[in-house]
């Protein structure tokens, strides 16, 4: 009965860091549509997160409708969107601030 409860008891303290870990890497996800009022919805435009040191964290692209989400990994980052022929722009995540 010992060894059981030892045994459980060990598994529990293995996992327990594993938790921990995971729940420090919580993600945040936004998602939007990127649009232009002449064309509609743009398709293919790079959305990138970037960092304090203007590194880029992650990224992704638009699909048919225009449509992204995106896992950033602070809230403290910016967000790049990015499209051949059109003017780069980037904000702060939450605000419509550049």
């Amino acid at each position: 009965m010992k060894s059981n409860f030892a045994i459980s008891f060990l598994f529990i303290l293995l996992l327990f860091p594993a938790l921990a870990f995971s729940q420090k890497q919580a993600d945040v996800i936004i998602q939007g549509t990127v649009s232009s009022d002449p064309d509609g919805p743009v398709i293919g435009a790079s959305i990138t997160e970037i960092d304090a040191n203007n590194r880029v964290v992650s990224g992704c692209t638009t699909d048919l409708n225009g449509h992204y989400v995106l896992r950033i990994k602070s809230i403290d980052n910016r967000i790049s969107f990015n499209y051949i022929g059109y003017i780069k722009q980037t904000r702060k995540i939450g605000t419509n601030k550049k």
